[in-house]
């Protein structure tokens, strides 16, 4: 079973990230922050992410309306612990190679707008 809004209870909020890259560290990092700081503070925002090579993982992301399951294990106040943790930072993806009108759209960076990139020495071209 796929996650989905259909089965898990998404609060939708302003895009407020454009972040570049959809892999691991970024999901599990930073979309795990953004999604602490939308629990605990005023923040009320969420990421629209771009695909950054041809091949990525978008296609899934947005089958299951941006929602993934992070599993997080180590040491926490001197105890260990394991938790599965449901993401909801990301509001959607876009695939450049596949719609480049939606990405210059959503490219604009508006005030007060967070950008983030993991940039691993690769060289993209759009």
């Amino acid at each position: 079973m796929l996650l989905s809004k259909e089965y898990v209870n998404k609060v939708n909020r302003p895009e407020k990230i454009l972040q570049f890259g959809e892999g691991n560290f970024l999901r599990a990092f930073a979309d795990w922050m953004i999604h602490k700081i939308n629990q605990e503070t005023s923040f009320d925002g969420q990421i629209v992410v771009v695909q950054p090579i041809e091949k990525g993982l978008i296609e899934l992301l947005n089958e299951q309306d941006g929602l993934y399951t992070l599993y997080l294990n180590g040491i926490k106040n001197g105890e260990c612990m394991k938790e599965h943790v449901c993401i909801e930072s990301i509001s959607r993806g876009i695939n450049p190679y596949i719609d480049h009108g939606e990405f210059l759209k959503n490219s604009r960076i508006r005030p007060h707008a967070i950008c983030i990139i993991q940039y691993d020495g690769s060289r993209y071209i759009l």
